[in-house]
């Protein structure tokens, strides 16, 4: 994911990153976090907007109007799920982030074209007419756009209200536990605060949303990115103890690098060895995982070849 700014999800970045990214990728859609300006706070890597879309954004006019296309999102009602016209006359599905503090944002598809029968590319190019954009260019990126049966997109929705609700007891947790860390420098109290602030049946009701999906969509990675997330979550989620032996972290570490490796593509392989004599031995929770995200960050992305880990 695409960070532009300091958002209250930073931290939580490993496991929203593959929610969005798969979603986008199995719905064909871009899907988004807005904050309350309107500004892009995190966008897909591995899918771009559309150029239709980008080539409206690249007028001054064009980028205003959809910059308050994304605002209006903010402002919906943050109990459910909204489809509405932009100002280019696609239709945007919107989620509002509501926290406990107000406002956290919103969550937002990119412009999509649905098969209502109402949609005419006449009535979408006259919208956007006074930009004096090319219409020639307009007209075959509208016709690039896939058109997605409503029934799909208002299931979509679905998914991302049930996501929207994960993130922001991600966001409240996090805050949470930074007040814990202030207090107290106890690593103990930390993990017992985080376990018990974060609600797993809304995240893995999600997770099942998401895997039921892409298996009627026929997505072939999906599904083992879903569950090597799962399996991470669970993982980090049931720390009672702030110690764990080098077999389960080990597997977390394996769960954590395949996830990664949907991100990274081909760009690194990874070799576990790990002598049979110290797998029983115990060592504190989540000690692996910054070493091994710290060799992904500064070692592999720099990196213009094959990296091994």
């Amino acid at each position: 994911m695409k960070i532009k700014e300091n958002s209250p999800f930073q931290d939580n970045l490993d496991i929203i990153q593959p929610l969005l990214e798969n979603l986008s990728i199995t719905n064909e859609s871009w899907i988004k976090f807005v904050n309350s300006s309107g500004a892009y706070i995190c966008t897909p890597i591995n899918k771009q907007q559309c150029n239709f879309c980008r080539l409206i954004r690249n007028h001054p006019v064009g980028y205003q109007r959809c910059r308050e296309t994304a605002q209006k999102c903010v402002h919906l009602d943050p109990k459910k799920h909204h489809l509405f016209r932009c100002h280019a006359g696609l239709y945007v599905l919107a989620v509002p982030l509501q926290g406990e503090q107000g406002s956290v944002g919103a969550l937002a598809t990119g412009e999509i074209k649905i098969n209502t029968g109402a949609q005419d590319v006449g009535q979408v190019l006259q919208k956007v007419a006074d930009l004096n954009l090319s219409e020639e260019r307009l007209l075959a990126y509208y016709k690039e756009l896939p058109v997605i049966k409503r029934k799909k997109v208002l299931l979509l929705g679905e998914t991302l209200y049930a996501a929207s609700n994960c993130f922001l007891r991600l966001g409240a947790t996090e805050a949470k536990v930074q007040q814990v860390e202030a207090e107290k420098a106890l690593l103990n109290s930390e993990l017992r605060a985080l376990s018990y602030q974060i609600n797993p049946h809304f995240l893995f009701n999600t997770l099942n949303t998401i895997q039921m999906l892409s298996i009627i969509e026929g997505a072939k990675k999906t599904p083992d990115i879903i569950n090597a997330l799962s399996s991470l979550l669970r993982a980090r989620l049931n720390v009672n103890d702030p110690l764990i032996s080098v077999k389960d972290e080990i597997t977390v570490i394996e769960n954590l690098l395949i996830i990664h490796k949907t991100r990274y593509e081909d760009r690194f392989e990874f070799v576990l060895d790990i002598p049979c004599e110290i797998l029983d031995a115990q060592i504190p929770a989540f000690s692996l995982q910054p070493l091994v995200e710290n060799a992904l960050i500064h070692g592999l992305e720099p990196y213009e070849g094959v990296g091994c880990l």
